[in-house]
């Protein structure tokens, strides 16, 4: 079974069709190679993504290993950047820069990332506007800041929105896991709506596992997200969810795992009105927002 056969089959949001691919391995690569095979691999991920055309449905395959780079993805569209191949949380391929954001990713559509660790460095371990983006068995990290932050600041059509993060994990944070801001620039008071956050794992984070910026203008936060059967790992945590910095609009929190044994409070589960928390898990059970 060939690389792409088996991540095809693997991947549920994943799937082969047109465009090129192209190959990036730092150990036997070489940016001076057109990037067209394995044998011709480029050397960085990001000489590998600049091959890439908006449109096309490219596929950038990486090599397991640990890559210094400050990666950014901007204007470029159906751009696939593949982790080949994909074997437990250690063993991926890491984004990993010496200083700054490891991936920016900045007003594109469709972006999809499997298998891919980032690690933010006294910054975000990936920053991101681009609409629909999928991130699936992906791994967020950050020594001094948050693992994921979506942040739009250029274009009011570029806010994160869409965006699935399937099988994630959000761990060892310096911040928060995930930070949903406001937006800057005219991108002011606009965050990503229609965010699904499905089946991930966030441990060790010393800020909240998903906050908000609490930003002045108190903008609806949390806009039609779902966030479904994750598992909440850090035992007894001060903060799991501090979702409360502004109004909650149809956001359902949904049959998820929280390691907690002291009691869920208004205070570990901070949301704003708005926000539905149902059917939801404890050490002693079922807990919805009822009850706290």
């Amino acid at each position: 079974m060939s690389i792409i056969e088996g991540v095809t089959q693997r991947g549920a949001g994943v799937q082969r069709g047109s465009g090129a691919d192209y190959y990036v391995d730092r150990t036997n690569g070489s940016n001076n190679n057109d990037g067209f095979a394995w044998s011709r691999a480029k050397a960085t991920i990001q000489a590998g993504l600049n091959l890439c055309t908006s449109g096309n449905g490219d596929h950038v395959w990486v090599a397991p290993g640990t890559y210094p780079e400050n990666v950014i993805l901007t204007a470029k569209h159906n751009v696939h950047l593949m982790a080949s191949p994909v074997h437990g949380n250690s063993k991926r391929v890491a984004i990993a820069p010496a200083s700054g954001i490891a991936f920016d990713l900045a007003q594109c559509n469709r972006f999809v990332a499997y298998g891919i660790r980032f690690v933010g460095t006294s910054a975000v371990g990936c920053r991101s506007d681009g609409e629909g983006a999928l991130f699936e068995y992906c791994d967020f990290t950050s020594d001094t800041s948050h693992g994921l932050q979506f942040l739009g600041a250029t274009d009011t059509d570029y806010t994160g929105s869409g965006t699935e993060l399937r099988r994630c994990l959000f761990r060892e944070c310096g911040g928060a896991g995930i930070r949903l801001s406001k937006g800057t620039g005219v991108c002011l008071g606009l965050q990503a709506t229609n965010v699904n956050v499905l089946g991930c794992q966030f441990y060790l984070n010393t800020g909240d596992d998903i906050d908000d910026d609490a930003g002045s203008e108190s903008p609806t936060y949390f806009y039609q997200w779902e966030i479904t059967e994750n598992r909440f790992m850090t035992r007894n945590k001060a903060v799991y969810l501090d979702m409360d910095g502004g109004v909650s609009t149809e956001c359902l929190i949904a049959g998820n795992y929280f390691a907690d044994d002291a009691g869920l409070n208004a205070t570990k589960i901070a949301l704003a009105t708005g926000a539905v928390f149902a059917g939801n898990f404890q050490a002693a059970g079922v807990v919805d927002g009822s009850t706290f």
